[in-house]
């Protein structure tokens, strides 16, 4: 950005923040994607979870949409909003974090069934 774009000179404190920072947005995706391949327990199978399995792929399922959304949405958030709109309404920006938090949910979810389901 110092190189390219002059260090954004000239453009409103809330939309170069927001422009320098978006990419924070697409690493926390990232990190969570690697959260949620960490957080697999390949010993507990379906039969284990009894009752609650049907629910357990379906939030699993879920889970891993949102969350490998998540990443692609701020990186079409970083490249089609940030530069495009000279306000600070980012809604592809917006989805991500809230894809994000619905995936990180799900997660927890998915552990409380386990819980649940092995006692």
């Amino acid at each position: 950005m110092a190189l390219g774009l002059d260090g954004l000179a000239g453009m409103a404190d809330g939309p170069r923040m927001l422009y320098r920072s978006a990419h924070i947005y697409f690493l926390f995706g990232c990190l969570l994607n690697l959260f949620l391949a960490g957080s697999y327990d390949l010993r507990v199978t379906d039969e284990d979870r009894g009752r609650f399995a049907a629910l357990h792929i379906l939030i699993t399922l879920a889970r891993s949409g949102l969350i490998l959304l998540s990443p692609l949405l701020a990186v079409s958030s970083f490249f089609l909003e940030s530069a495009s709109t000279p306000d600070l309404d980012r809604l592809l920006a917006s989805f991500s974090a809230f894809a994000a938090l619905g995936g990180g949910i799900m997660i927890v979810a998915a552990a409380v069934i386990d819980r649940i389901s092995r006692t």
